[in-house]
């Protein structure tokens, strides 16, 4: 081969071997601007750290409990004070061993025993209803206000002999869980005995104006119809309640046939 030949191939393979130089020059160079960019891209905004996935706890929580007498009493001590008006009484409610109000006081109206007692704010205010009531031509008549627990444990058990336990407490109360002890419960009737005790008062002039005003004196009917499984008690018409005439209004106004346990979100119903 002649010496010229060999020049012009040589030539030819610089020109070769320098476009592949540069070639990777260029792509050295590309590959340099792409990891920069990305490097500068995740400085200036660094991936937020993966969160961690949690495996549900198979641990027993530990939870607190509040006994509900203890958030009861909380709530409303009214209701465990002794000497409040609205002293509560049920049959998940019981009262101190042989408890007495200590302010008793003999009740001036018309009355079966002629020795009926409450407490003197529910008797005066019994007063003022009775003479409201005739008023409007309707007597009423005590029968029943105040008992003790001995009273109660007599009359408990005379009808647990008759009819049996459970009749026994839908009527009657076991002794130291009876309203009438608190001195602010007492059965109302009307001058004949013909519905005393019995439904039917509900129906006489005077079960009627009971029903329809003696929450304007502060007592409430205290076992309504349909609401046994809520008081414990049958339906009870002449049974009521002395609360103040703020709470029996509010009660009232509410329905007229709320039951104590409702209103203050309490139990009754059954015996612990």
């Amino acid at each position: 081969m002649s010496n010229k030949k060999k020049r012009r191939r040589h030539k030819k393979q610089l020109r070769v071997d320098r476009l592949i130089a540069l070639l990777v020059i260029l792509a050295a160079m590309i590959a340099a601007l792409f990891y920069g960019s990305s490097l500068l891209f995740h400085l200036l905004f660094p991936a937020k750290p993966a969160e961690e996935t949690k495996a549900p706890s198979t641990a027993t929580p530990i939870v607190t409990t509040t006994p509900d007498t203890q958030e009861q009493e909380e709530e409303h001590p009214e209701l465990y004070d002794v000497n409040s008006i609205l002293f509560c009484a049920n049959k998940k409610h019981p009262l101190p061993d042989n408890y007495q109000p200590a302010d008793l006081v003999y009740v001036n109206v018309t009355q079966t025993h002629g020795d009926t007692t409450l407490r003197k704010e529910a008797a005066d205010s019994m007063v003022t209803m009775f003479q409201a009531a005739e008023a409007d031509g309707v007597a009423l008549v005590l029968g029943s206000g105040f008992r003790d627990q001995t009273y109660q444990t007599n009359l408990y058990n005379m009808y647990v002999s008759q009819s049996g336990q459970a009749y026994a407490d839908s009527i009657s109360s076991r002794p130291g869980y009876s309203e009438h002890q608190t001195g602010l419960a007492a059965d109302i009737k009307a001058p004949d005995d013909g519905t005393f005790l019995d439904e039917t008062f509900f129906n006489t002039p005077q079960g009627q104006w009971l029903y329809n005003n003696a929450y304007r004196f502060g007592w409430i009917l205290r076992y309504p119809e349909g609401k046994e499984d809520i008081t414990g008690y049958s339906y009870e018409p002449w049974h009521y309640r002395y609360v103040g005439i703020e709470t029996a209004t509010a009660m009232h106004n509410i329905d007229p046939n709320l039951t104590f346990e409702e209103y203050f979100n309490i139990e009754g119903g059954t015996y612990n």
